[in-house]
C-alpha cells in the first residue's frame, strides 16, 4: 500500500466511525441534523403504545329501595340498581331475594334482562327481614351463571298492617260516570287518562286522600277530598309507577298506603269490555 492508498483508507475509517456513532445515538437528517433518538421515533410518529387495552368489568354504583324500610305488607317496593361500563357494553341484571318468603335462602326475583329496576310485591309471607341482592354483567366476561360484579342491601323490614282501615288505592282507565276511554297519541306512545282513586267499606271514615306520583309530572302531588266519586284524581300517563298515598280520617288520623301503578291490566280490560276509545288531547 502506497502513501496516497494509506491516506484515502484513512479517510474512509473516519467517516466510517462517524457513521456508526450517528446511528447508534441519533436518527440522521439532511446535512447533519439529527431527526430524534431511536427511543422516541414511535413518540415523533404518534404510536400509542397503550391504544390496545382490555375490556374492562362493568361496576356498581348503587342499589337503592324507592321507599325507607320499614314498610307495610302489601306495598310495593321499588329496587332500582345504578351501574357503569366504561366500554359502554350493554350490562344485564339479575335480582335475588333472601328473607322470611324464601326460607332463608337466596332466590331469584327477576332473571338476566336489560331491566335495572325490580317491583318486590310484598305480601303476608315477607313480614320480618330480607337481603336484596343484586348481579351484573356486560356478556364480555362471566357467563350466565355467574356475575362481573354485585351488590347487596341487607336487612330491609316488612311489617304486619297496624291500622284497622278497611280501603284501598285502586285505578282504571275511565268511570261508572263518563264511560270512555280517552287517550292523546304523542309520538311512539299513547298516553291515557286514567283514574286513581279509593275503595273499600270504610270510606265514609275518610276526609281526604293525598297523592304522591312520579317526580316526572309536571304536578306529581294531586288532593282528593271528594267521597261522592271515591277521593278520585285523573292523569294522562303511560307505563307503571309505584304511588304514595296519604289518607286522612275524620278524626284526623293519617295512614299511608302505597300502589303499584299500572295502566295496561286495566287498558286491556276496558278493550275486552268495549269500552269506546276518544281521542282527546289538552285537557
Amino acid at each position: 500500500m502506497d502513501c496516497k492508498q494509506f491516506i484515502i483508507f484513512i479517510i474512509l475509517m473516519e467517516f466510517f466511525i462517524g457513521f456508526v456513532h450517528v446511528e447508534s445515538a441519533e436518527w440522521a437528517g439532511p446535512k447533519g441534523k439529527s431527526v430524534g433518538t431511536a427511543a422516541n421515533y414511535s413518540e415523533k410518529k404518534g404510536f400509542d403504545q397503550s391504544a390496545i387495552k382490555p375490556n374492562q368489568l362493568p361496576s356498581i354504583i348503587s342499589l337503592v329501595p324507592s321507599l325507607d324500610s320499614p314498610q307495610q305488607v302489601g306495598m310495593p317496593i321499588g329496587w332500582q340498581v345504578i351501574a357503569s361500563d366504561s366500554d359502554n357494553d350493554t350490562i344485564s341484571y339479575r335480582f335475588w331475594l333472601n328473607g322470611p318468603k324464601t326460607n332463608g335462602k337466596w332466590q331469584i326475583q327477576q332473571d338476566w334482562s336489560s331491566k335495572n329496576v325490580w317491583y318486590w310485591r310484598t305480601e303476608e309471607k315477607d313480614a320480618g327481614l330480607s337481603d336484596v341482592r343484586v348481579w351484573i354483567r356486560d356478556d364480555k366476561h362471566a357467563n350466565a351463571s355467574n356475575m362481573d360484579a354485585f351488590k347487596e342491601y341487607k336487612g330491609y323490614q316488612i311489617t304486619q298492617e297496624s291500622d284497622n282501615l278497611n280501603v284501598e288505592v285502586a285505578n282504571d282507565v275511565y268511570s261508572e260516570k263518563d264511560q270512555y276511554v280517552y287517550y292523546c297519541p304523542q309520538g311512539n306512545i299513547m298516553v291515557v287518562k286514567n283514574r286513581i282513586y279509593l275503595v273499600g267499606s270504610d270510606l265514609d271514615k275518610v276526609k281526604q286522600a293525598r297523592y304522591f306520583l312520579h317526580e316526572s309530572f309536571n304536578q306529581p302531588e294531586g288532593v282528593s277530598g271528594d267521597p261522592d266519586n271515591n277521593f278520585e284524581i285523573w292523569i294522562s300517563t303511560w307505563g307503571n309507577f309505584p304511588i304514595r298515598v296519604i289518607i286522612t280520617t275524620e278524626n284526623g288520623q293519617q295512614i299511608e298506603k302505597h300502589f303499584l301503578f299500572n295502566f295496561k291490566s286495566k287498558f286491556e280490560e276496558a278493550q275486552r269490555e268495549g269500552i269506546p276509545l276518544v281521542e282527546k288531547c289538552g285537557d
